[in-house]
């Protein structure tokens, strides 16, 4: 009796053997296979997540590959890329602004230097400026005396350089002094004029700056030319912007000699300082590129045989 029970036993078990298969396919197997991936999924995460955290000393942080999931450690995942991201632009914008402060220092220290090389003269010119001064008031020499003491006042600007920034104010002295001791020079075949609005007058420039550019318009414009010429200097507030005219009727200049001084203005570096030429221009116009960051407009308007125009605009935050 007990083997039939048995025979039915063993054939019922191998009729239902596939139930019992499948019954044990779903309550073992796929659990351990669907542990086995998620635990997978969990690991390979958390193990890269802690891979990038370690680039945390050095310059830029690692933004992890993987975003999938709908978990938490998807959700940790991408706000960690969100953070790198947003690190790594920080890390740049001030690494770049670092770089632009001390490149800006190293160029405006070399200009001046530069400048002071090329157009300082030495201490004991003021002291023969000054005899020869009280000479002529001895003599009742006394236009000679005004004269002495005009170039006196420049070249002191030249040479005490204190601060790289005068008022516009006292920067149009230092041009009156100029333009009387040109007057002096050419007589009736200089004259000029200069308009200053009132509101602009203790806005600050680079020193050397509106005077350079006077100088230009002497040396270039006005002394080449027979017939008499002006010389205008004008200095006004417009759309938020100090707006600096130097003009003069002289002989101006052609075409391709107007166009590469106005790329040498606007390009303005070191390197152009210690080529011949017109130095004192790319000086000044360096200088006032550096004090407002680039931010500088300059423009250079003539005809040959008419005059030449330099326009520079300069934001008002920048003085």
């Amino acid at each position: 009796m007990s083997d039939v029970r048995g025979e039915n036993a063993i054939a019922n078990i191998a009729h239902n053997l596939p139930s019992i298969l499948l019954l044990i396919l779903i309550n073992a197997i796929l659990p351990f296979f669907f542990v086995h991936i998620l635990n997978h999924s969990f690991t390979k995460r958390i193990t890269e997540l802690n891979e990038v955290f370690k680039s945390v000393d050095s310059e830029q942080l690692v933004p992890m590959r993987h975003e999938g999931g709908k978990d938490e450690i998807g959700s940790m995942v991408r706000s960690y890329n969100r953070m790198a991201a947003r690190t790594n632009e920080l890390i740049q914008t001030v690494y770049k602004n670092k770089l632009v402060e001390q490149e800006m220092l190293v160029s405006r220290k070399n200009a001046e230097l530069l400048a002071l090389h090329s157009q300082i003269n030495p201490h004991f010119l003021f002291n023969a400026l000054e005899s020869i001064r009280m000479h002529s008031i001895l003599k009742n020499e006394n236009e000679t005396a005004d004269m002495v003491e005009k170039l006196a006042v420049m070249q002191r600007q030249y040479v005490e350089w204190g601060e790289d920034s005068v008022t516009i104010e006292q920067e149009v002295e230092f041009v009156k002094a100029y333009l009387a001791l040109q007057k002096y020079r050419f007589g009736e075949r200089l004259s000029y004029q200069i308009e200053i609005d009132e509101e602009c007058r203790k806005r600050k420039v680079p020193k050397l700056t509106l005077v350079t550019f006077v100088e230009n318009a002497c040396v270039h414009g006005i002394e080449s030319k027979a017939s008499p010429g002006w010389i205008f200097v004008r200095v006004y507030e417009q759309n938020e912007l100090i707006c600096m005219e130097i003009e003069d009727t002289g002989n101006g200049m052609e075409e391709g000699k107007r166009q590469e001084l106005l790329e040498n203005m606007r390009n303005a570096d070191i390197e152009m300082l210690k080529k011949k030429g017109r130095v004192g221009i790319v000086n000044a116009c360096l200088r006032l590129k550096m004090v407002s960051e680039n931010k500088v407009k300059i423009d250079l308007d003539g005809e040959e045989g008419v005059g030449t125009l330099i326009t520079i605009w300069m934001p008002l935050e920048y003085m």
